[in-house]
């Protein structure tokens, strides 16, 4: 069975390793800005954004699914230089 939940995460709780440990194990999508928004402005905003609306917005777009070992990663604005940057690759 599959659930679809949209929540908005501030950078503090983002950074902490106890939200890790909480994520589901079979994946989940992250949306990042990059901006500090009003959260509730922001999932308001995404329910009616197409998803190739969503890949013009949104800085990244990422897939992880931590039981499988594999992420992946959209976006429209970063480079495979900045991503390998961010990932310390």
């Amino acid at each position: 069975m599959a659930h679809e939940i949209t929540v908005f995460i501030p950078d503090k709780v983002w950074r902490q390793k106890e939200f890790y440990d909480k994520l589901p194990a079979y994946g989940v999508k992250y949306y990042i800005d990059g901006e500090n928004i009003e959260g509730k402005k922001l999932l308001d905003k995404m329910y009616i954004m197409p998803d190739d609306e969503k890949l013009e917005y949104f800085k990244l777009i990422i897939f992880d699914s931590p039981s499988f070992r594999h992420m992946g990663i959209n976006t429209r604005h970063l480079t495979m230089s900045d991503i390998k940057l961010a990932l310390g690759l």
